[in-house]
């Protein structure tokens, strides 16, 4: 359960309206910089989906049905799916789990307070599932299901028969066949919808087929029937005003998808004081899509005193380690590997800047919103949904994506300014404290449950 958001790609966003510049007093940076278009912080708010005050509470109590593939601890849609839960509970809400894969005996169960937990693999034979749903609709007195990771179609029609269905779109499996919405060749960010463009840039070979070491192609029109079995569902949401952009390019209406942003419990804190220390942290998945190797380079043109710190681990691990090396790097950069939850608090102290390097266009980026409650700046490529919490100028730097030279630069000139890093980490904790809180994503989930069950 330590590995919440710290070993898998998050996803994310959030919603705020244009700010007054004069809220803060900002430095602005004078190294030049290549901004990606619109990167200033915005509420995607669909205008027919008012958003409830502040704590807003509904009378009646919901019987909601949460549906995942996983009913144990593994990741960060996982933790989601249990906060979520957890505070649907706190308000009164009785919630049952239906989740389709065994758990692993080193694995915990989620901890909410679900009223059922069955667990039953459509793959297998949809008949039992179906009865299964049918079953726990009746007994249980479901009225409304909230669908989180799910890929079997079967077992979401089977859903669909008797409950109002809303879908969590996390990541970009519906829409990418690779999974990671970037080039295998040039590592460019795709904004191309499912389809010709994943023939063509070799999009559909994979190297995780049924035979260890040997190449496997990937079954598109499958990944279409999905898709089109998706553009029926009434109403999803997803994390980010980018996943939103990218459902609309695969054929969703605007008013079908909504930004929701992945809030966790637990985040929320008093604001740290900056340390002394002129240390750079990652925090994340060492893997290809996370840009570590990206950051490494960047480092190269800092010109400050610094120590960088790369928390997680991954597939990518040595091939970064080699990379730090041959850039003359060793002395300067550590590998803690993985570190559980309830230490990484220490390390976000430690930091003078949060580094989010990611080359895939991250759903959301659930690292940014825990600098942010640690009162720490971010530089971060300006790809996916970072552009929604992260306040170019205000809160850290967006850089244009995979400008390594210009991302180092920002870097330094956190490290060589203090009083820069600390006046951004306070407006990143301000923007935190006005528009991420957990109460506010339990607010909004309600809003559109009752929506859906209205409906």
């Amino acid at each position: 359960m330590g590995a919440r958001s710290h070993d898998i790609p998050p996803a994310g966003i959030h919603k705020h309206g244009d700010r007054d510049p004069s809220a803060h007093s900002v430095l602005r940076p004078s190294v030049p910089r290549r901004i990606a278009p619109n990167t200033s912080p915005q509420m995607a708010v669909s205008q027919d989906d008012p958003v409830p005050a502040h704590g807003a509470r509904y009378a009646g109590v919901m019987n909601i049905l949460m549906v995942n593939e996983k009913g144990w601890f593994f990741g960060g849609v996982e933790q989601l799916v249990n906060d979520v839960a957890t505070g649907l509970s706190e308000r009164g809400h009785r919630v049952a789990l239906l989740s389709t894969e065994a758990r692993p005996q080193e694995r915990d169960a989620l901890s909410a307070p679900f009223v059922a937990t069955p667990c039953l693999d459509p793959e297998v034979s949809i008949d039992p599932w179906r009865q299964r749903v049918k079953a726990m609709v009746e007994e249980l007195e479901l009225e409304v299901a909230y669908v989180h990771r799910l890929t079997s179609v079967p077992a979401i029609e089977a859903i669909l028969e008797h409950l109002p269905v809303v879908r969590y779109v996390h990541d970009h499996d519906l829409y990418c066949p690779r999974r990671h919405k970037y080039f295998p060749l040039t590592t460019r960010i795709c904004n191309q919808p499912l389809g010709v463009s994943c023939v063509v840039n070799g999009c559909l070979l994979t190297p995780n087929g049924p035979w260890p070491g040997l190449p496997w192609l990937i079954n598109l029109p499958q990944k279409r029937r999905e898709l089109q079995f998706n553009l029926r569902l009434p109403r999803l949401c997803v994390g980010s005003r980018w996943m939103r952009d990218m459902m609309i390019t695969n054929g969703f209406s605007e008013d079908q998808v909504e930004v929701l942003p992945p809030i966790p419990k637990g985040l929320e804190q008093d604001v740290s004081p900056m340390q002394e220390e002129p240390v750079v942290l990652f925090v994340g998945q060492v893997i290809r899509g996370k840009g570590v190797d990206l950051l490494l380079r960047a480092l190269t043109e800092v010109r400050q005193p610094f120590q960088a710190l790369i928390v997680g681990t991954g597939n990518h691990m040595q091939t970064c380690i080699d990379l730090a090396r041959s850039l003359n790097l060793g002395g300067q950069v550590s590998f803690p590997g993985w570190v559980s939850h309830d230490r990484i608090g220490d390390y976000f102290r430690r930091a003078r800047a949060v580094a989010v390097p990611s080359r895939w266009p991250e759903p959301f980026g659930m690292v940014g919103l825990e600098a942010m409650w640690a009162s720490r700046p971010v530089v971060a490529f300006a790809v996916g949904g970072i552009p929604d919490w992260l306040a170019d100028g205000e809160s850290g730097f967006a850089v244009a994506e995979q400008d390594w030279k210009l991302y180092g630069q920002a870097l330094d000139q956190l490290l060589a300014d203090p009083e820069l890093a600390k006046r951004m980490g306070q407006n990143g904790y301000d923007l935190a404290s006005q528009n991420y809180r957990f109460d506010s994503q339990i607010d909004r989930t309600e809003a559109m449950l009752q929506r859906a069950l209205q409906s």
